[in-house]
């Protein structure tokens, strides 16, 4: 020992393999190293326990997580930033680790939240998309414990994959409470929003996918796909999106997406879809969610029978509608349209209840 000055002492981790008849049993223990008249010897601080009880109580991956929390990069470490500052910037700003967090709560102290994994599973989608076994290498080499405060060494596959197990149950609740923040951080406007099913085709063989599954697609074949439903504010803000399997149909589609949106958001939204919204087991499961909605009728509803029968051509009137991509033709080239609004009594299939909707019988001299 020099006087004014203190000498450090390494420590390290170590197996210890101790054999107790037939079997073998590793204890993780703590030792430090000495040099003794010029030999270097160990001696044992701690034993932390045994390796396969701390590695299924998660002791172990507690332990390691402390060792890599209080070992941040050395100055002057060159990692690859990117895009990341941006991500990180709107990430934190929606609280995405906080929402999972309040979701999924973990026993005891977690040196690695549900929720921080999360968020850098989102940030690597963002930034440098990477499958689970290679999302640490990602890690390691850009930004993210300077910027996020995670470990690399901390978002092995296995620790990603319990994160994803604990978060399945509640995604749903998560997603809407993403979409609140959203809302809310970025003052969106949702009295209005496009809502689309689009059929998305797969190659290959999922035989224990649940939801790539076969199903009837806009060319009228067969094949293998899952239907995503997105609904987006005029401007283009995705708010919601949901897949579904390949095989669903499009009235139950719709119709969990009018109670999640009526949850979700507040009164007076105005959904605008197209035909696949048209039929009428939909067109009722979103005025029983007090949705208003603008949206074609398929002709399987029935509306060409009702017009003729209770409203004819008489009762049409000009339009003065000019498409914009006829706006610069002259008044006697461009479609003429002529139209009338009518209210229009239908029963509900699923409660046989009625619904007055207020339909637009809209016919042009081009196509009707």
């Amino acid at each position: 020992m020099v006087h004014g000055q203190r000498r450090v002492v390494p420590m390290y981790p170590r197996v210890k393999r101790v054999r107790r008849g037939d079997q073998v049993y590793e204890y993780v223990q703590l030792v430090e190293g000495r040099r003794v008249q010029g030999k270097v010897r160990q001696r044992v601080v701690a034993t932390l326990g045994r390796l396969d009880q701390m590695k299924a109580s998660g002791e172990l991956d507690r332990l390691a997580g402390a060792f890599a929390r209080l070992d941040p990069p050395p100055v002057g470490t060159r990692r690859e930033v990117g895009p990341l500052l941006v991500v990180r910037h709107y990430v934190r700003r929606l609280g995405i680790a906080d929402i999972v967090d309040r979701a999924t709560p973990m026993r005891g102290r977690a040196l690695l939240t549900h929720g921080e994994v999360v968020e850098a599973l989102v940030v690597n989608r963002l930034c440098a998309p990477a499958p689970l076994y290679d999302v640490a290498g990602w890690a390691s080499s850009a930004a993210v414990h300077e910027l996020l405060d995670i470990p690399a060494g901390l978002l092995n596959d296995d620790r990603l994959g319990r994160a994803l197990q604990a978060l399945a149950p509640v995604a749903e609740h998560v997603r809407g409470e993403t979409t609140l923040a959203a809302v809310d951080a970025f003052d969106v406007d949702v009295s209005q929003l496009h809502v689309d099913l689009t059929k998305l085709r797969f190659a290959g063989a999922y035989p224990d996918s649940t939801l790539v599954t076969k199903g009837w697609g806009p060319d009228r074949r067969v094949a293998r796909q899952v239907q995503a439903l997105q609904a987006v504010t005029p401007d283009g803000v995705a708010l919601y999106v949901r897949p579904h399997p390949g095989a669903a149909a499009e009235v139950a589609a719709m119709g969990a997406a009018m109670q999640q949106l009526r949850q979700l958001l507040p009164p007076g939204l105005v959904v605008i879809a197209d035909s696949a919204l048209g039929r009428l087991g939909n067109l009722c499961a979103a005025d029983r969610a007090g949705i208003g909605f603008v949206v074609p009728l398929r002709a399987d509803t029935g509306y060409v029978e009702h017009f003729l029968d209770h409203v004819g051509h008489d009762a049409l009137r000009p339009l003065r509608y000019v498409s914009q991509r006829q706006a610069h033709l002259p008044p006697n080239r461009r479609t003429r349209y002529r139209g009338v609004l009518r209210d229009w009594d239908i029963t509900d299939p699923a409660t046989g209840r009625p619904h007055r909707l207020r339909v637009a019988f809209i016919h042009s001299d081009r196509k009707s």
